[in-house]
């Protein structure tokens, strides 16, 4: 698998009344499995429709592939990066993008893949039967979850090198999010597509992540790589807590409690340095994905290693 950034901005920035998004500046790499992780209203929407041109930035660059184009760009190069975006990039919103709910998915599927140069009507009809999806049936007619899997599959059929998609498995039962994860490892397997995604869900993250990256009150931190941060933070159980025990090496949280508990930074640091003390670990976990998030923002990033 070739190393080829398939998107890269530089000081990227929109704002919204008293919410300001940005600068970011991130580079993503071709083959691998982005997951942006952030609160409610953190500005996740908002970046992903700056990268799919569908909000303008206020400052800053954006770069699809080979192409560049300057934000807020002219109107000709405005046009070349939605040809490029189409041409490559298929963006699932976290809310249903039809120009009228009352269409049925047939007629969304017709009226959008004229748009779309690398349209691929087997790859639509396959998955519209894989899901169950009654083509003929309106939109506004279907759950949640029926509605989610609409969206997936006219993105899925576009043939995109890049799906960008805000958490796709919203409203889904059980049987069709393993369908869903299962089409998503599938579309990976060729090596050389990207995935930029949004989810709060532990297992996804888990199974199909490879890069996190965290979004907090409109700053992007990342991306780290995720095996590498899973190691790096550790949760350590002690025989009892030290005095100032966030002082220690690398502890950046300390708790008492029913037991006496670190969260450390540099899991090696502070077992040493505990170990001086004579204090004894009696248990040690990884952290949780949603505290590991708290802990990285809090930090800014700074004492953990961005994946390379």
């Amino acid at each position: 698998m070739s190393e080829q950034t398939v998107l890269k901005t530089e000081g990227l920035a929109k704002a919204y009344g008293s919410f300001r998004l940005g600068p970011v500046n991130i580079a993503l790499e071709q083959g691998y499995v982005y997951v942006i992780m952030g609160r409610n209203g953190s500005g996740k929407s908002t970046l992903f429709r700056m990268l799919t041109a569908m909000v303008r930035p206020e400052q800053g660059t954006l770069e699809w592939f080979p192409e560049r184009s300057a934000g807020p760009p002219s109107s000709a190069g405005q046009v070349q990066l939605l040809r490029d975006i189409r041409r490559n990039v298929a963006y699932m919103p976290d809310e249903l993008d039809t120009p009228d709910e009352g269409w049925s998915l047939r007629e969304w599927r017709d009226a959008v893949h004229p748009f779309y140069p690398a349209w691929d009507d087997d790859c639509y009809r396959r998955l519209a039967a894989r899901y169950g999806l009654d083509e003929g049936k309106p939109m506004k007619k279907a759950s949640k979850g029926t509605r989610r899997l609409a969206a997936f599959v006219i993105a899925m059929a576009q043939a995109p090198r890049v799906l960008v998609l805000d958490e796709p498995s919203a409203g889904l039962d059980p049987f069709a999010w393993k369908m869903m994860l299962e089409d998503l490892a599938a579309f990976m397997s060729a090596g050389d597509r990207t995935i930029l995604m949004a989810t709060h869900i532990v297992e996804e993250i888990r199974r199909l992540g490879d890069y996190l990256l965290f979004l907090d009150n409109g700053k992007v931190h990342g991306p780290f790589e995720k095996d590498a941060l899973a190691e790096s933070w550790r949760t350590l159980w002690v025989s009892e807590l030290p005095p100032a025990a966030e002082a220690l090496p690398g502890v950046a949280a300390a708790e008492q409690g029913t037991a006496a508990r670190l969260v450390s930074r540099s899991p090696q640091e502070t077992r040493a340095a505990l170990e001086k003390l004579g204090l004894t670990v009696t248990e040690e976990r990884p952290l949780e994905w949603d505290e590991l998030f708290w802990h990285v923002v809090r930090n800014k990033g700074k004492e953990v290693k961005r994946g390379e």
